[in-house]
């Protein structure tokens, strides 16, 4: 659809949910973002590890990831 075309109404999808349920499931999404981009390193789980440069090569056969 390009600008210039005018929107057909039948092409518009209609929200047929609980407008309170959604409301609550917004909020809760909402709130965690804040923890996620205030994380440090130090939050990261400790069990963690960098892959090794020997299992990353081994699934690229041929040179190609």
């Amino acid at each position: 659809m390009s600008d210039k075309d005018p929107v057909d109404p039948a092409e518009v999808p209609v929200f047929t949910g609980d407008l309170v349920e959604l409301d609550k499931q917004v909020k809760a999404i909402s709130s965690g973002g804040a923890a996620v981009f205030s994380a440090k390193a130090g939050d990261v789980h400790s069990s963690s590890r960098p892959a090794s440069a020997g299992a990353i090569c081994d699934g690229a056969k041929g040179g190609a990831f």
